[in-house]
């Protein structure tokens, strides 16, 4: 296996035990950290270079899921009081709150044709 590959596997799993979770976006991860005091979600390339932050606010973006066709990254946030399931373009614009919830909502995952979304 190449070397490039296998810290690639390395990353992932890492990635798999440290953070809710991890997706694929576009060749790059997709994650969230802590390293500023509440869950924001970043972008990185495979080597761990290259990290950009999508998110900035004081709640915490989490739960980070690409669209099929690779143009979204919906991810769960309690930005305005319960954990709702928001959408975003994968550089971080256009954030838009998609479910107002009496119970929060986690995890989100896209239907196969990006035409659905569920917590």
């Amino acid at each position: 296996m190449k070397k490039w590959k296998f810290g690639l596997l390395i990353i992932i799993f890492l990635g798999l035990l440290i953070f809710p979770t991890v997706a694929v976006v576009n060749g790059k991860i997709a994650f969230t950290s802590y390293r500023d005091g509440n869950g924001e979600i970043y972008l990185m390339n495979p080597d761990g270079s290259g990290q950009t932050r999508l998110t900035t606010n004081i709640a915490d973006d989490v739960y980070p899921a690409r669209s099929p066709n690779g143009t979204k990254i919906a991810f769960a946030s309690n930005r305005d009081g319960n954990r709702e399931i928001y959408v975003m373009n994968t550089d971080g614009t256009g954030q838009i709150r998609l479910t107002t919830n009496i119970a929060d909502d986690y995890d989100p995952a896209w239907s196969p044709d990006n035409s659905k979304i569920s917590s």
